[in-house]
Protein backbone atom coordinates (compact mmCIF):
# COMPACT_ATOMS: atom_id res chain seq x y z
CA UNK A 1 0.00 0.00 0.00
CA UNK A 2 1.46 3.47 -0.89
CA UNK A 3 0.46 6.31 0.67
CA UNK A 4 0.43 10.33 0.45
CA UNK A 5 -0.24 13.37 2.65
CA UNK A 6 -4.38 14.37 2.13
CA UNK A 7 -2.86 18.45 3.46
CA UNK A 8 0.80 18.00 1.44
CA UNK A 9 2.89 20.78 1.58
CA UNK A 10 3.43 21.09 -2.05
CA UNK A 11 2.80 23.99 -4.08
CA UNK A 12 4.45 23.43 -7.75
CA UNK A 13 5.95 21.21 -9.66
CA UNK A 14 7.27 21.10 -13.11
CA UNK A 15 8.30 18.15 -15.42
CA UNK A 16 10.92 19.37 -18.31
CA UNK A 17 12.69 18.04 -21.37
CA UNK A 18 15.39 20.39 -22.56
CA UNK A 19 16.15 19.48 -26.10
CA UNK A 20 18.22 20.70 -28.91
CA UNK A 21 16.75 23.66 -30.86
CA UNK A 22 13.59 22.68 -32.04
CA UNK A 23 12.35 22.99 -35.71
CA UNK A 24 10.61 26.43 -36.63
CA UNK A 25 6.87 26.59 -37.53
CA UNK A 26 4.81 28.14 -39.59
CA UNK A 27 1.68 29.65 -38.67
CA UNK A 28 -0.72 27.24 -39.71
CA UNK A 29 1.52 24.45 -37.68
CA UNK A 30 1.27 26.62 -34.55
CA UNK A 31 -3.02 26.48 -35.77
CA UNK A 32 -2.75 22.92 -35.91
CA UNK A 33 -0.99 22.71 -32.04
CA UNK A 34 -3.35 25.09 -30.71
CA UNK A 35 -6.35 22.73 -31.44
CA UNK A 36 -4.73 19.28 -30.52
CA UNK A 37 -4.24 21.24 -27.49
CA UNK A 38 -7.81 22.40 -26.62
CA UNK A 39 -8.48 18.77 -26.93
CA UNK A 40 -6.11 17.77 -24.36
CA UNK A 41 -7.63 20.18 -21.90
CA UNK A 42 -5.22 23.28 -22.67
CA UNK A 43 -7.99 25.82 -24.44
CA UNK A 44 -5.87 28.73 -23.37
CA UNK A 45 -2.98 29.95 -25.51
CA UNK A 46 -0.55 32.56 -24.07
CA UNK A 47 2.94 33.38 -26.11
CA UNK A 48 5.44 35.59 -24.39
CA UNK A 49 8.09 37.08 -25.92
CA UNK A 50 11.87 36.88 -23.80
CA UNK A 51 14.58 39.19 -24.13
CA UNK A 52 17.70 36.85 -24.28
CA UNK A 53 20.74 38.50 -23.62
CA UNK A 54 24.41 36.93 -25.44
CA UNK A 55 27.99 37.36 -24.97
CA UNK A 56 30.31 37.57 -27.50
CA UNK A 57 33.75 36.37 -27.70
CA UNK A 58 36.05 39.53 -28.15
CA UNK A 59 37.52 40.01 -31.76
CA UNK A 60 40.31 42.18 -31.61
CA UNK A 61 40.23 42.32 -35.72
CA UNK A 62 36.56 43.93 -34.86
CA UNK A 63 36.12 47.20 -33.36
CA UNK A 64 32.57 47.59 -34.25
CA UNK A 65 30.93 44.69 -32.70
CA UNK A 66 29.59 44.96 -29.77
CA UNK A 67 30.69 42.05 -26.97
CA UNK A 68 26.71 41.85 -25.98
CA UNK A 69 24.02 41.08 -27.96
CA UNK A 70 20.31 40.95 -27.44
CA UNK A 71 17.49 39.02 -29.45
CA UNK A 72 13.64 38.25 -28.21
CA UNK A 73 13.09 34.88 -27.94
CA UNK A 74 9.04 33.93 -28.41
CA UNK A 75 7.54 31.03 -25.68
CA UNK A 76 4.53 29.86 -26.09
CA UNK A 77 1.87 28.08 -23.01
CA UNK A 78 -1.03 26.50 -23.32
CA UNK A 79 -3.28 26.80 -20.13
CA UNK A 80 -6.45 24.88 -18.25
CA UNK A 81 -9.56 26.87 -17.72
CA UNK A 82 -8.40 27.35 -14.26
CA UNK A 83 -4.49 27.87 -15.40
CA UNK A 84 -3.79 24.79 -12.83
CA UNK A 85 -2.21 22.96 -15.14
CA UNK A 86 -0.14 24.30 -18.43
CA UNK A 87 2.22 23.59 -21.12
CA UNK A 88 5.31 25.49 -22.14
CA UNK A 89 6.94 25.58 -25.40
CA UNK A 90 10.51 27.29 -25.71
CA UNK A 91 12.82 26.69 -28.42
CA UNK A 92 14.84 24.27 -26.65
CA UNK A 93 12.67 22.77 -24.35
CA UNK A 94 9.02 21.66 -23.42
CA UNK A 95 7.51 21.50 -19.72
CA UNK A 96 4.66 20.83 -17.82
CA UNK A 97 3.95 22.84 -14.88
CA UNK A 98 1.11 22.15 -12.01
CA UNK A 99 -0.10 23.92 -8.79
CA UNK A 100 -2.84 21.23 -8.67
CA UNK A 101 -0.72 18.00 -8.24
CA UNK A 102 -1.99 14.69 -6.98
CA UNK A 103 0.27 12.09 -8.33
CA UNK A 104 3.23 12.25 -10.31
CA UNK A 105 2.01 8.96 -12.57
CA UNK A 106 -1.07 11.81 -13.12
CA UNK A 107 1.31 14.33 -14.16
CA UNK A 108 3.70 11.74 -16.27
CA UNK A 109 0.75 10.38 -18.08
CA UNK A 110 -0.72 13.26 -19.42
CA UNK A 111 2.63 14.74 -20.35
CA UNK A 112 3.54 11.50 -22.48
CA UNK A 113 -0.47 12.00 -23.86
CA UNK A 114 0.97 15.42 -24.99
CA UNK A 115 4.30 14.55 -26.12
CA UNK A 116 3.07 11.62 -28.60
CA UNK A 117 0.46 14.10 -29.75
CA UNK A 118 3.03 16.53 -30.53
CA UNK A 119 5.15 14.29 -32.52
CA UNK A 120 2.09 12.86 -34.67
CA UNK A 121 1.11 16.21 -35.38
CA UNK A 122 4.83 17.96 -36.17
CA UNK A 123 6.30 15.28 -37.87
CA UNK A 124 9.77 17.38 -37.21
CA UNK A 125 9.63 16.78 -33.54
CA UNK A 126 9.88 12.73 -33.54
CA UNK A 127 13.60 13.30 -34.36
CA UNK A 128 14.40 15.98 -31.88
CA UNK A 129 17.20 14.90 -29.53
CA UNK A 130 16.31 15.41 -25.99
CA UNK A 131 18.80 16.16 -23.75
CA UNK A 132 17.95 16.28 -20.22
CA UNK A 133 14.93 15.30 -18.43
CA UNK A 134 14.19 17.14 -14.94
CA UNK A 135 11.40 17.34 -12.14
CA UNK A 136 11.16 20.03 -9.61
CA UNK A 137 9.07 20.28 -6.72
CA UNK A 138 8.47 23.22 -3.98
CA UNK A 139 7.02 22.58 -0.88
CA UNK A 140 5.70 25.68 1.68
CA UNK A 141 6.13 24.07 4.87
CA UNK A 142 4.69 26.68 7.78
CA UNK A 143 4.81 25.90 11.18
CA UNK A 144 1.02 24.53 12.66
CA UNK A 145 -0.17 25.94 16.01
CA UNK A 146 2.16 26.18 18.68
CA UNK A 147 4.94 24.48 16.39
CA UNK A 148 8.47 25.41 15.50
CA UNK A 149 9.64 25.10 11.78
CA UNK A 150 12.29 22.87 12.82
CA UNK A 151 10.19 20.43 14.13
CA UNK A 152 9.24 19.51 10.57
CA UNK A 153 12.57 18.53 9.79
CA UNK A 154 14.73 15.75 10.72
CA UNK A 155 18.19 17.75 10.76
CA UNK A 156 16.25 20.67 12.62
CA UNK A 157 19.68 21.78 14.64
CA UNK A 158 21.36 21.73 10.85
CA UNK A 159 19.73 22.61 8.47
CA UNK A 160 17.83 25.77 8.63
CA UNK A 161 19.91 29.05 7.74
CA UNK A 162 19.24 31.01 10.53
CA UNK A 163 20.43 28.33 13.16
CA UNK A 164 24.09 29.22 11.80
CA UNK A 165 24.26 32.54 13.47
CA UNK A 166 22.89 34.01 17.20
CA UNK A 167 21.05 36.99 19.11
CA UNK A 168 18.77 37.51 14.94
CA UNK A 169 15.59 36.89 17.40
CA UNK A 170 16.39 41.06 18.25
CA UNK A 171 16.91 41.45 14.21
CA UNK A 172 13.69 43.67 12.51
CA UNK A 173 13.64 40.76 10.46
CA UNK A 174 16.20 38.53 8.51
CA UNK A 175 16.03 35.63 6.30
CA UNK A 176 18.53 32.97 5.05
CA UNK A 177 18.88 30.19 2.04
CA UNK A 178 20.64 27.07 1.98
CA UNK A 179 21.90 25.41 -1.60
CA UNK A 180 23.32 21.97 -1.94
CA UNK A 181 24.60 20.58 -5.26
CA UNK A 182 24.79 16.66 -5.51
CA UNK A 183 26.57 14.91 -8.48
CA UNK A 184 25.35 11.90 -7.80
CA UNK A 185 26.45 9.90 -11.00
CA UNK A 186 27.94 11.10 -14.03
CA UNK A 187 24.89 11.78 -15.64
CA UNK A 188 22.26 12.29 -12.64
CA UNK A 189 22.33 14.96 -10.24
CA UNK A 190 19.93 17.20 -7.62
CA UNK A 191 19.70 20.27 -6.20
CA UNK A 192 17.98 21.37 -2.91
CA UNK A 193 17.70 24.82 -1.96
CA UNK A 194 16.33 25.65 1.04
CA UNK A 195 14.23 29.41 1.90
CA UNK A 196 13.74 30.54 5.41
CA UNK A 197 11.47 33.17 4.85
CA UNK A 198 9.92 35.60 7.18
CA UNK A 199 6.01 35.55 8.09
CA UNK A 200 4.30 39.14 7.16
CA UNK A 201 1.21 39.84 9.06
CA UNK A 202 0.72 36.26 9.38
CA UNK A 203 0.80 35.39 5.96
CA UNK A 204 3.92 33.64 4.08
CA UNK A 205 5.85 36.92 2.33
CA UNK A 206 6.75 34.50 -0.92
CA UNK A 207 5.21 31.42 -2.53
CA UNK A 208 7.54 30.20 -4.85
CA UNK A 209 11.67 30.51 -4.92
CA UNK A 210 13.34 32.98 -6.89
CA UNK A 211 14.60 30.42 -9.47
CA UNK A 212 11.40 28.86 -9.89
CA UNK A 213 9.32 32.29 -10.51
CA UNK A 214 8.01 33.12 -13.92
CA UNK A 215 9.50 36.31 -15.58
CA UNK A 216 6.58 36.88 -17.66
CA UNK A 217 3.29 37.71 -15.77
CA UNK A 218 1.52 36.01 -19.08
CA UNK A 219 2.65 32.34 -18.22
CA UNK A 220 2.20 32.65 -14.02
CA UNK A 221 -0.35 30.97 -12.63
CA UNK A 222 -2.31 30.92 -9.40
CA UNK A 223 -1.24 28.80 -6.77
CA UNK A 224 -3.71 26.72 -4.28
CA UNK A 225 -2.99 28.05 -0.89
CA UNK A 226 -4.06 26.70 2.79
CA UNK A 227 -6.30 28.15 4.81
CA UNK A 228 -4.16 27.94 7.68
CA UNK A 229 -1.12 29.34 5.51
CA UNK A 230 -2.84 32.64 6.16
CA UNK A 231 -2.63 32.67 10.06
CA UNK A 232 1.11 31.57 10.81
CA UNK A 233 1.49 32.45 14.34
CA UNK A 234 5.57 32.22 13.99
CA UNK A 235 8.32 34.57 12.38
CA UNK A 236 9.29 31.97 9.53
CA UNK A 237 8.25 30.06 7.56
CA UNK A 238 10.39 27.45 4.39
CA UNK A 239 10.52 26.67 0.95
CA UNK A 240 11.91 23.36 -0.02
CA UNK A 241 12.94 23.20 -3.63
CA UNK A 242 13.86 19.61 -5.00
CA UNK A 243 15.02 19.48 -8.46
CA UNK A 244 16.88 16.49 -10.26
CA UNK A 245 17.61 15.92 -13.79
CA UNK A 246 19.39 13.25 -15.58
CA UNK A 247 21.06 13.85 -19.13
CA UNK A 248 19.67 11.81 -21.45
CA UNK A 249 19.73 11.49 -25.83
CA UNK A 250 16.70 9.94 -26.46
CA UNK A 251 14.47 11.10 -29.48
CA UNK A 252 11.28 12.55 -28.36
CA UNK A 253 9.17 10.01 -30.14
CA UNK A 254 10.95 7.14 -28.72
CA UNK A 255 11.16 8.88 -25.14
CA UNK A 256 8.68 7.21 -22.70
CA UNK A 257 8.90 9.83 -19.57
CA UNK A 258 7.66 8.15 -17.16
CA UNK A 259 10.37 5.12 -17.65
CA UNK A 260 13.05 7.34 -18.44
CA UNK A 261 12.61 9.82 -14.87
CA UNK A 262 12.22 6.48 -12.60
CA UNK A 263 15.85 7.13 -11.30
CA UNK A 264 15.21 11.13 -10.89
CA UNK A 265 11.46 10.45 -9.42
CA UNK A 266 13.10 7.89 -6.82
CA UNK A 267 16.21 10.49 -5.65
CA UNK A 268 13.50 13.16 -4.98
CA UNK A 269 10.97 11.35 -2.83
CA UNK A 270 14.39 9.64 -0.67
CA UNK A 271 15.93 13.24 -0.45
CA UNK A 272 12.97 14.65 0.68
CA UNK A 273 11.56 11.94 2.87
CA UNK A 274 15.75 12.14 4.54
CA UNK A 275 14.93 15.78 5.36
CA UNK A 276 11.58 15.99 6.95
CA UNK A 277 10.71 14.46 10.84
CA UNK A 278 8.25 11.89 9.77
CA UNK A 279 6.72 11.88 12.98
CA UNK A 280 5.65 15.67 13.05
CA UNK A 281 4.73 15.50 9.21
CA UNK A 282 2.64 12.85 9.12
CA UNK A 283 0.59 14.03 11.86
CA UNK A 284 0.08 17.76 10.60
CA UNK A 285 -0.24 16.72 6.84
CA UNK A 286 -2.28 14.17 7.47
CA UNK A 287 -0.54 10.57 5.99
CA UNK A 288 -3.07 8.76 4.52
CA UNK A 289 -2.61 4.88 2.80
CA UNK A 290 -4.70 4.00 -0.45
CA UNK A 291 -4.03 1.48 -2.92
CA UNK A 292 -2.87 3.75 -5.76
CA UNK A 293 0.55 3.98 -7.04
CA UNK A 294 3.21 6.36 -8.36
CA UNK A 295 2.84 9.21 -5.86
Amino acid sequence: MSGRYAKAPLIYMTAKIKTTPLPNLTSDQWALIEQLMVKNGLPEKVTSKVKEISFNASNESSQEESPVSTSYVNRHGFFSADRSNALIIEKDGIEWRTSSYIRYAFVCEKFQQILEALCEQISAYQFVPTQELSLSYVDLIAPIGNRTLSEYFSNSDKILPLSAITGSEKDLQNFGLLQINRIVEPNKRIFISLDQLPVIEGRPSRFLPQNMMEPDNKLSMPLKLRDEWSNILLNHYALLTTQAALLTNTSLKDLKFQDACKPIHSLTRETFKGLINKEVCDIDWEYITDGSQGA
